[in-house]
């Protein structure tokens, strides 16, 4: 084998790492740009920071259920 190319292996890390970078990032756009109180943004985005595909699959798994939610009228 050629040391200097990837293996099979270390391509799909590549592309789930760029899949959990893909999904942080889009998390912290929609937690930017949620209804929510500027603290709560700041915890929010500090969770999908640091564990990132754990905070954005809670983020978008809590927010979903806030948007379903019936509103009062």
């Amino acid at each position: 084998m050629n040391p200097l190319l990837p293996t099979s292996v270390e391509i799909v890390f590549a592309f789930i790492a760029f899949g959990i970078f893909a999904l942080a990032l889009a998390a912290l756009f929609s937690i930017a740009r949620s209804a929510h109180e500027l603290p709560t943004k700041i915890v929010w985005a500090l969770f999908v920071i640091l564990a990132p595909a754990l905070g954005a699959a809670v983020w978008f798994i809590s927010n979903t259920k806030e948007t379903r939610a019936p509103h009062a009228t």
